[in-house]
This record gives structure tokens, C-alpha cells and sequence, in this order.
């Protein structure tokens, strides 16, 4: 079934696409931590880890680990909600270097790998760095923490399987705090998205498609908040999703895509009445990427 978009948005989603970066407000550069030594790829017993990102946010770091399995292995099985065993990292431990305090380190997600290959997947990590003695943060100009452990196995309840043994280690840059709140609209935006009703005689809710005036959308590395003046008929209204799209066009949901070609999806947990709130599958570099996109086509450009 076609989407129609009212002549009035379609101006200003010309002008937001073509205008690119110059159609957003200023914003401050998101602030990716760099690593440095010891190397950023290793590997042992056939397992390789790579740091592919570190990125500050909300006074923690989220660390991205892409670990690749031999050719012959098949890694999606390692993640829990296709089975029971899950891939995870022993004895891992995030330390200052300038003090030896070690930091609350937990995982954020196990993902697949953004290229779809069948022997990689990345292990995002949430790490929370103790303040240096006298001070009153962790993070600052020459701050850095050590990502250590000592092997990769599959755990099945208590039942531990080692799959390589090795000593790695990965070093992360504290100098930012933080990643500034990027403010994609300069101006409200007319959209389309999910909207729960109550329909007359009916005792269920009804999903249906409907027309919104959204006000402010903020991207974190994390998260999306969009705001949005509630539909009319609010004595039927019983809530709004923003990362579902009607059955038939499963694919336009919300979703960053970014340089690469590669997306990055968000999930909404309940309805929104004035403000949802989206989680990111995985964090988001601004700098790589490209443009946001929503449910009925809408392309919004990514300008940090």
C-alpha cells in the first residue's frame, strides 16, 4: 500500500536531504575516544579481538570488541537469544593506568556482525571508570584505562567452555567525558508512525498509521528522543511507537544508516504519549554516520 506525504513535508524533507549539513543547527563534534598502545588487534589460539570504538557517553565508556572465530566456525549460535551457550570474555577487567582502580565494566550487547559475516561478532561493553584520587571525574587530558582478559569460552549456566586462552589487552582514551546531545530539526517535521487505539465496539487495541507533527528529535551514542504533539482524538489514543512500520514494510522502521552501508536499528519498549525514547541495537559514531531515517521514507541528515 502507498505512503502519501503532504506537499508541505515533502518541502521540508527537500530541504533537510538537500540542503545536508547546512540544514542542521550547530552542534558540538562528538568526542570518540582514541586508543593507543597496545595494539588495537590480537590474537591468540586462532581468536582475534579488534577495539573498534570507544565512545564516551553520560560518564561511561561504551567499548566495541569485534572478535572473529576460525573460518569454520559459526558464531551466531554464541548469542543468548538464539540458545543457551553465550560467548564471554574471563577475568575481564577494565583498569587506570594512573591509578590501578578498576572500573564497573558490564556488556551491553552481543551483535552481529555489521557485514553479516557468519564468523564475527562484536561484544559491546559498558564501562563505568572509578574518579582518580582527588578528583572528581575519571575522565580528563591523559586519563586512559587498560581492557584486560585472559579468554574467550561459552557459558551454559554454571558450565564454562574455553575457546582460546590469551592475554588481551586493549587501551582506551578517557580524555572526553562525554558526547554532547546532537539536535537533528531545526523546525517541526510532519511523519508518519504507529499509533494505538482504541476503536469503538472493539475490546482490543488497534494498531494504525497516522500522520504526527514531530518537534525535537536528540541522538545520543545510545538512544533517540523524539517529541511529538499527541494525534487528535486523544480520548482513543493509547500510545505511539515510532520503530514499527505497518506489517507489509517491516524494513521501514528507525534506523541510523551510516557511511559504511551499514544500520543501525532502535527499539522502542512501550508506547509514547508526548516523548519516546529509543534504544540504539549498538552505539553510534556520529562522525561515520550519515543520516536517520524514519518510518514513511523520511531521510534526516546526521551533521555533528
Amino acid at each position: 500500500m502507498k505512503k502519501h506525504v503532504p506537499f508541505f513535508a515533502l518541502v521540508l524533507i527537500f530541504a533537510l536531504v538537500f540542503a545536508g549539513c547546512d540544514a542542521q543547527p550547530n552542534s558540538p563534534s562528538q568526542a570518540v575516544a582514541s586508543v593507543t598502545t597496545p595494539p588495537t588487534l590480537q590474537t591468540w589460539e586462532g581468536y582475534t579481538a579488534e577495539l573498534v570504538s570507544a565512545i564516551p557517553e553520560s560518564h561511561s565508556v561504551y567499548v566495541t570488541l569485534r572478535i572473529t572465530a576460525p573460518e569454520d566456525v559459526d558464531v551466531s549460535q554464541w548469542m543468548s537469544r538464539k540458545s543457551e551457550a553465550e560467548l564471554s570474555l574471563r577475568n575481564l577487567k577494565a583498569i587506570s593506568t594512573a591509578n590501578g582502580e578498576e572500573a564497573t565494566t558490564s556488556y551491553f550487547r552481543i551483535a552481529e556482525d555489521p557485514q553479516g559475516r557468519n564468523q564475527v561478532l562484536d561484544v559491546i561493553l559498558q564501562v563505568r571508570p572509578v574518579a582518580l584520587e582527588g578528583e572528581s571525574s575519571p575522565f580528563g587530558p591523559g586519563n586512559s584505562c587498560r581492557i584486560t582478559f585472559d579468554a574467550m569460552v561459552l557459558r551454559q549456566g554454571q558450565e564454562e567452555t574455553v575457546l582460546a586462552s590469551g592475554d588481551w589487552q586493549f587501551s582506551i582514551d578517557l580524555s572526553e567525558s562525554d558526547t554532547d546531545t546532537l539536535e537533528l530539526l531545526t523546525q517541526p517535521l510532519a511523519a508518519r508512525a504507529q499509533v494505538v487505539r482504541q476503536v469503538e465496539n472493539d475490546p482490543l487495541l488497534r494498531e494504525v498509521s497516522e500522520e504526527i507533527t514531530i518537534t525535537s528529535i536528540q541522538l545520543r551514542p545510545t538512544s533517540v528522543t523524539a517529541v511529538f504533539e499527541p494525534p487528535e482524538l486523544a480520548d482513543t489514543f493509547g500510545g505511539l511507537f515510532l520503530d514499527t512500520a505497518p506489517v507489509d514494510q517491516p524494513e521501514d522502521g528507525m534506523y541510523v544508516m551510516m557511511k559504511d552501508g551499514t544500520k543501525i536499528s532502535y527499539l522502542q519498549r512501550e508506547g509514547a504519549m508526548d516523548t519516546a525514547i529509543l534504544q540504539a541495537d549498538r552505539p553510534v559514531d556520529f562522525q561515520q554516520a550519515d543520516y536517520l531515517h524514519l518510518f514513511s521514507g523520511i531521510e534526516i541528515p546526521i551533521c555533528p
